[in-house]
């Protein structure tokens, strides 16, 4: 979900699933700056995606800056290959990260997760509280485990925690 790409405007909304004939597909809107510019369809074919800009006259232009955008983006890399970020794969890492959002939304409800230094960093396994993240919380990890504390995921992702919308 986190990615070394710097920060940008862009965003997906309303991302709907479905399962396909070659995987998982998705409806979504793409926003920029917090304004709708286009509906996005990965019908799971095994082609590229669909873009309906959301305005004819605006799409050279909103499409154009889009992939200026892109060629700004670190190249992606899979073994020992390079190559440049596609609006596929850009879309598709948008879309990830709104479904891992809305799920990790749905946990810091009720759960607190962390980390110690010594546990593994390389999965998805966190250490739970059933209780929702506060300064308290925080407060109580630190006090128990001290030096050893390694990360509380809530922090990550402050917007996500429900004192804070």
């Amino acid at each position: 979900m986190r990615r070394n790409w710097p920060k940008h405007d862009y965003s997906v909304r309303n991302v709907k699933t479905f399962r396909g004939m070659e995987g998982e597909g998705f409806n979504a809107t793409l926003y920029r700056d917090g304004h709708r510019i286009a509906f996005v369809i990965d019908d799971a074919t095994g082609g590229d995606m669909h873009i309906q800009w959301t305005e004819a006259r605006s799409r050279g232009a909103e499409e154009k800056r889009l992939l200026e955008f892109l060629k700004t983006l670190p190249k992606e890399r899979w073994e020992d290959t390079e190559y440049d970020v596609t609006p596929d794969i850009f879309l598709d890492a948008l879309v990830d990260q709104a479904q891992a959002e809305k799920r990790l939304k749905r946990l810091f409800e009720k759960e607190t997760l962390f980390r110690l230094k010594s546990d593994p960093t390389d999965d998805d396994k966190w250490r739970v509280i059933n209780v929702c993240f506060s300064a308290g919380v925080k407060a109580a990890l630190v006090k128990r485990y001290g030096d050893r504390l390694g990360e509380i995921l809530n922090e990550a992702y402050p917007h996500l925690n429900p004192g804070s919308r």
